[in-house]
């Protein structure tokens, strides 16, 4: 394990070789399963030991050198168990910022190859192209924290070829950024205008929508009345992320109220303001519509089964009426009669039970 630990504590390669380390790494520590076998070797070397010192008639000498033995062991492993920890968390690290390094390095790399054709462009296109200058500056930034932590960490040839291709990025942005540095701040107006009105728009949408949904919907059929209640259910779910895209939208408007005219101003206050409004009533709405809707399912469910029984027994009353007749004799007809009355002496029950479910709506 020390061996193994001397070989991934060194200046590193390049990313490939880096992931092969820990790649190493990781078979060797879950394979062996280190830390596990460790441990339970240490516990069975201290039964042994205790065993030894117990019944091997060892001097007091003896025993303080097996017990210094012990402890020199409980700490070189102490030792040697955290380096193999630290060196999993610093192969991941070198890892993760090679690959930071190489996507960046290409982005800003094509980015500069076409922000360096764009200088003789009219003003506005350029202001257009350059409006998300703050977010290239950003990443060249991470890009120079990234080569600084890459280049004490990589071996000297590895970290020379780091060094050229991060002068030559920065060189041609020192040349560009102070010509192009004028339109950052009002990219970032731009930005936030887009952001600002697509925010909006999206909740003026949802919100005409659900409008319209909640004043418009025909409760004709319990399928009907069924799916009216599962809209209502998601949009009830959507209501707090509108919420949310409304603190995003507020907050937008908060960046760019110090470059905004008074009217501006004036005029995207009235327009949020109206919105909170519509916002708050309808999340009121809603929980009100569901507890209709449940009120209305359960009695359009049983006028369904009414009309459904009501149906039911028109349809056997009509096969009655055509089975009696007054031919066959006085019995005959006597028993017809009788069949006639048994049947229809529930008719008030289901007369009472239509006048009922016509009063539901």
């Amino acid at each position: 394990t020390e061996s193994k630990l001397r070989g991934w504590t060194v200046k590193y390669g390049r990313e490939d070789k880096v992931q092969h380390l820990l790649e190493q790494y990781t078979n060797f520590v879950s394979r062996n399963r280190i830390f596990q076998e460790f441990n339970k070797a240490y516990i069975d070397m201290q039964q042994v030991v205790e065993e030894y010192k117990r019944d091997g008639n060892i001097d007091q000498k003896e025993s303080m050198a097996t017990d210094r033995f012990m402890r020199e062991t409980a700490d070189r492993w102490k030792h040697v168990s955290m380096e193999l920890r630290c060196v999993q968390s610093m192969l991941e690290e070198v890892v993760a910022y090679w690959r930071r390094w190489r996507v960046l390095s290409e982005e800003l790399e094509q980015w500069l190859a076409v922000a360096e054709t764009k200088m003789d462009l009219p003003e506005e296109e350029r202001m257009e192209f350059f409006q998300d200058l703050s977010v290239w500056k950003d990443k060249h930034q991470l890009l120079g924290d990234t080569v600084s932590f890459l280049l004490a960490t990589c071996e000297d040839q590895v970290s020379q070829e780091l060094k050229d291709r991060y002068h030559n990025i920065n060189s041609r942005w020192e040349a560009l950024f102070p010509r192009v540095k004028q339109y950052m701040h009002a990219g970032d107006i731009l930005r936030n205008r887009k952001d600002y009105r697509a925010g909006v728009e999206r909740l003026q949408t949802w919100l005409r929508n659900v409008e319209t949904f909640l004043t418009s919907s025909q409760l004709t059929s319990t399928e009907k009345i069924k799916a009216y209640g599962q809209q209502l259910q998601k949009l009830q779910q959507e209501v707090e992320e509108m919420e949310e895209l409304f603190k995003s939208i507020s907050k937008k408007f908060q960046t760019l109220i110090q470059d905004l005219s008074r009217e501006e101003v004036d005029r995207m206050m009235n327009t949020l303001k109206k919105e909170k409004e519509n916002l708050v009533r309808v999340r009121a709405l809603i929980p009100m519509q569901l507890h209709l809707f449940h009120q209305i399912l359960v009695q359009h469910e049983s006028l369904e089964a009414g009309q459904n029984e009501i149906s039911q027994w028109l349809d056997n009353a009509d096969s009655l009426l055509d089975s009696l007749s007054v031919a066959g004799g006085k019995e005959a007809v006597q028993s017809n009669l009788e069949r006639h009355k048994s049947f229809f002496s529930r008719m008030l029950y289901y007369k009472s039970m239509l006048d009922s479910k016509n009063k539901v709506f």
